[in-house]
C-alpha cells in the first residue's frame, strides 16, 4: 500500500518538472517550489538550465524510516530543504530507486547511512528526542517516521500563506503524509516549526491550541482517531530534545502533562576554552570587545563570542568543517562553516567538538 501512495507522487513529480523547467509553466500548487528551489534572488533559473535540468533536479523525498516496524512516532516538517550538491535521486531515476533511497537512509542517532559528512542536526534532534521518550535502546530509524507536508524540495516554503496553503492541501501533500501516518500505525506525531503546527494540527484533528509557542511546547493535545499531538521547535538544541521527548512519553502513555521541565545542563566555559588551548600550545591571536579569535593554518579560525560570566555564547568555525560531529550549520558569508550554540550543546559534546576543532587549526 505504502508504494502505491507514492507512486502517484512519483508520476506527478515527473511531468511536473518538465512543465516547470521546458514549459515554462505549470498549472500545480507545488510549481512554485519546484522553480524556486533553484531560482536566482530575481526568480530567474540559472543560464543554461533548461539544457541541464535532468541532471540537477532532485526529486521530491518520500518518508525516513523502517515503516515496517510500526514506530510509534512520527515527526513531520513543513517541506524538505535543498542542498544542490546532495547525492539524492534526480529526474529519470527509476521508481524503486526514488522511492527505496530515502526510506532506508537514516540510521542510528540521525547519521545518514553511505555517506562521511556529518550527521544532519535536526536529526540527531529527533534521535535524542526518541531515546529520551523510549529509552536508549529505541532510535529514530527504528521508532520513528520522517516526513513531511509537502514533499517537493525547495529553500524557503515561502511567506505566501495562501500559495503555501494551496500546495499543502493537495493530494500529494498533506493528505498523502497524514494516510502514510494512518497506514504505519503512528500513535504520536510531532509537528516540528510553527507552519507545521498551523497547517497540519487543524487537520489532525486538534480542535483548539493556543497561538504561542511557549505555551504549547513541551505539551501534547489530543487528536482524532487517537493520535496525540506533540508541538516542537524546529530545531536541533538538546534542551528542546529533551523537552520534546519527554512529552512524547507522556503523550504514549496518555498522562497529563502539568507542568513543562526546561532542563539546565552543564556549559561549556570560557576557563575550558583557554584550557584546550594550552594542551595545544595555542594562544588569542585577535581580540575584539566581544569576540577572540585564534587564527590557524590556510585561513582556518576558532573564535567564540564572550560573556561577562565567562559563559560563551556562541563558538564558530571558519575555514573548515569537523568530520562526523554535528553542529549547526551557518550560511552567508562563506567562511563560517559550523557553531556551536553553547546555551543548548551539553558541555562534553562542546569539548569534543572544540578539541577537533582545534586539532585541525
Amino acid at each position: 500500500m505504502t508504494r502505491d501512495l507514492f507512486r502517484v507522487l512519483y508520476d506527478e513529480a515527473t511531468a511536473l518538472a518538465v512543465d516547470v523547467f521546458e514549459h515554462g509553466h505549470a498549472d500545480h500548487p507545488c510549481a512554485y517550489l519546484v522553480r524556486d528551489a533553484y531560482a536566482d534572488a530575481n526568480g530567474e533559473v540559472p543560464h543554461g538550465w533548461p539544457g541541464t535540468w535532468r541532471q540537477h533536479w532532485q526529486m521530491p523525498e518520500t518518508y525516513w524510516g523502517e515503516i515496517e516496524r510500526d514506530p510509534p512516532v512520527a515527526f513531520v516538517g513543513i517541506n524538505p530543504s535543498i542542498e544542490v550538491a546532495q547525492a539524492c535521486p534526480r529526474h529519470g531515476a527509476s521508481f524503486d530507486a526514488w522511492f527505496d533511497f530515502y526510506r532506508n537512509r537514516i540510521g542510528p542517532r540521525g547519521v545518514l547511512r553511505g555517506i562521511t559528512s556529518s550527521a544532519p542536526p535536526l536529526y540527531g534532534f529527533y534521535s535524542s528526542a526518541v531515546r529520551r521518550a523510549l529509552g536508549d535502546e529505541a532510535d529514530v530509524h527504528t521508532h520513528a517516521l520522517i516526513c513531511d507536508a509537502v514533499h517537493y524540495k525547495s529553500r524557503k516554503p515561502g511567506d505566501n500563506k495562501e500559495r503555501l496553503r494551496a500546495a499543502i492541501d493537495h493530494a500529494t501533500s498533506a493528505p498523502l503524509s497524514l494516510a502514510l501516518i494512518r497506514h504505519a500505525g503512528c500513535r504520536v506525531v510531532v509537528l516540528a516549526g510553527q507552519h507545521a503546527i498551523e497547517a497540519l494540527a487543524p487537520a489532525l484533528g486538534v480542535e483548539e491550541m493556543p497561538h504561542a509557542m511557549s505555551d504549547i511546547v513541551g505539551r501534547w493535545f489530543e487528536g482524532e482517531n487517537g493520535l496525540r499531538i506533540v508541538p516542537s521547535y524546529h530545531s536541533w538544541s538538546l534542551r528542546n530534545a529533551s523537552v520534546i521527548g519527554r512529552a512524547i512519553a507522556f503523550a504514549l502513555r496518555g498522562e497529563p502533562i502539568n507542568v513543562v521541565h526546561q532542563p539546565a545542563h552543564d556549559r561549556i566555559t570560557e576557563a575550558d576554552v583557554l584550557a584546550l588551548m594550552e594542551e595545544r600550545g595555542l594562544s588569542v591571536t585577535r581580540e575584539r570587545k566581544a569576540w577572540r579569535v585564534v587564527d590557524g593554518r590556510f585561513g582556518r579560525r576558532v573564535c567564540w563570542q564572550r560573556h561577562a560570566r565567562g559563559l560563551p555564547t556562541w563558538i564558530e568555525f571558519g575555514g573548515f568543517t569537523i568530520p562526523h560531529v554535528a553542529v549547526r550549520p551557518v550560511a552567508g558569508n562563506g567562511r563560517i562553516e559550523g557553531r556551536i550554540d553553547c546555551a543548548t550543546v551539553e558541555r562534553s559534546v562542546a569539548i569534543e567538538i572544540l578539541a577537533r576543532a582545534f586539532d585541525a587549526l
